[in-house]
């Protein structure tokens, strides 16, 4: 008779756990979300710029410097040197450079000089940090130096100079 109740028991509980299977199978619903998601890129959020107004170092000449940021283009800046005349002097030109991003560092490149009198003039260029990272809202300073290698002897030589700093800014993740 205990085998029976046993076998009863059991049978029992076995009925109980698979309706309760079969309830939970029927009641239990799953849900399932899908979809797309996707960003691009977005030029008009990577801000960087000159900003305010170039500081000019005319060392030991009396020349005459021009340094201005472009009135309608803040990312184009003018230096102009005219009446070096001396072999050795210098003048130097400093631009701020500032980055307006809201979300986005950005990394400045090594600027890339382009002079086409080398023979006359040295154009050089450094920042006044060693890493040229801008978080959103910093700034850095970009001096240019311009330095006469020859002293001018022929009035008709060339001694006039097309030169060209190109300066990259790179975007990167904050």
């Amino acid at each position: 008779m205990y085998k029976g109740k046993v076998v009863i028991s059991l049978a029992i509980i076995t009925i109980i756990l698979t309706l309760s299977i079969v309830y939970a199978a029927v009641i239990n619903k799953g849900f399932q979300i899908g979809g797309l998601l996707s960003s691009d890129v977005d030029p008009s959020l990577f801000i960087v710029r000159f900003t305010g107004v170039p500081t000019v170092n005319l060392g030991n000449t009396s020349a005459s410097v021009t340094a201005l940021i472009d009135e309608n283009d803040n990312k184009k800046a003018i230096l102009n040197v005219d009446e070096l005349k001396t072999a050795g002097q210098t003048v130097s030109a400093t631009f701020t450079v500032v980055n307006d991003s809201a979300s986005l560092k950005a990394s400045l490149g090594t600027p890339v000089i382009s002079n086409n009198n080398s023979e006359y003039y040295e154009v050089s260029s450094s920042y006044n940090t060693n890493n040229p990272l801008l978080a959103s809202g910093q700034t850095a300073e970009l001096t240019i130096t311009v330095r006469l290698l020859k002293t001018p002897i022929d009035q008709s030589a060339n001694i006039e100079s097309d030169t060209t700093i190109t300066l990259v800014a790179t975007p990167v993740q904050s």
